[in-house]
């Protein structure tokens, strides 16, 4: 191995350390303690290496935002390539999304820190955009070929204000232990809106 492909290689191999130090304390202590000090004291390096790779904390937050959804859009992507009604797929794309909150949680924390992102976050990054076309592509299909796209737009911001809100209810423990969904509660708000989709 030569000299320049080695220190390439430990430059990734850095910054795949940093990425991981940061997804550790988000997990524990949340996103807004999260500092590039507390990320050189975890790999026991100095800040400035972590400056060598990052700017700043925002750009490690991109990092997690773009790979969050890109993992979120796959597993919507996986679910409507599977056989079923329009309204099975929506029930089963709500079931993913919840699964990725609880199984990804310190990227859906990251993710979602701000809140839902808005238009302006769906065009700054293609994942966001991917994941929204795919929902809206899900409810289109459920509401019908005569469904205005103005009324899937509507809908699809009502579907994902339902599914965060839920989640993020139990991820600021407001309900049940960490980790874990009121699923009664889930399900009947996820049904209700599938039942009047076209209402």
């Amino acid at each position: 191995m030569g000299i320049s492909e080695r220190k390439i290689r430990q430059r990734v191999a850095m910054k795949d350390s940093i990425l991981a130090a940061a997804q550790e304390i988000v997990a524990t202590e949340g996103w807004q303690a999260l500092s590039i000090r507390k990320i050189a004291d975890a790999i026991e390096y100095s800040a400035p290496v972590i400056y060598s790779h990052f700017e700043n904390k925002d750009a490690i937050r991109e990092i997690f935002i773009r790979d969050g959804f890109t993992l979120l859009g796959n597993a919507v992507e996986q679910v409507l390539a599977q056989p079923g009604t329009p309204e099975e797929k929506l029930r089963d794309v709500a079931d993913a999304y919840r699964h990725f909150a609880i199984t990804q949680s310190s990227y859906y924390r990251i993710m979602f820190d701000f809140g839902i992102p808005g238009c302006e976050a769906a065009s700054m990054y293609d994942e966001i955009h991917r994941f929204g076309a795919l929902i809206r592509r899900a409810i289109g299909s459920a509401m019908g070929p005569a469904a205005a796209e103005e009324k899937i737009w509507l809908k699809y911001h009502t579907f994902w204000s339902i599914l965060h809100g839920l989640i993020a209810i139990n991820l600021l423990k407001l309900t049940e232990t960490p980790g874990e969904l009121k699923d009664p509660v889930f399900d009947d708000a996820v049904q209700g809106f599938i039942h009047h989709i076209n209402a």
